[in-house]
């Protein structure tokens, strides 16, 4: 089977960036190497903060975090740290019952 760009549908935007590519300026070198600069500082400072600890959680929550895992393609640790790090963002504090 060969590969023909000609009969790949795009979407809207897609078809708007192919309409209009003879308006596109390349970007000067620098830019490209300040957003890689920028990206992995933030990478590094995200990595410096976190801090490895060990502790005991519901095996549903597990399960939980492994399949919205395996939905989202995002290691199910980083989906727990990311929803802990909305907690502390929004100050939410947990419902004693």
């Amino acid at each position: 089977m060969t590969f023909d760009p000609d009969k790949i549908a795009l979407d809207e935007e897609e078809q708007w960036i192919e309409d209009n590519l003879e308006g596109f300026v390349p970007a000067p070198e620098w830019v490209g190497r300040s957003l890689h600069e920028a990206a992995r500082a933030t990478m590094d400072d995200m990595r410096s903060a976190k801090k490895q600890i060990s502790i005991n959680v519901d095996g549903k929550v597990i399960a939980y975090f492994k399949e919205l895992a395996a939905e989202t393609g995002v290691a199910y640790q980083s989906l727990i740290n990311m929803f802990l790090v909305q907690c502390v963002n929004e100050k939410k504090r947990p419902v004693f019952a």
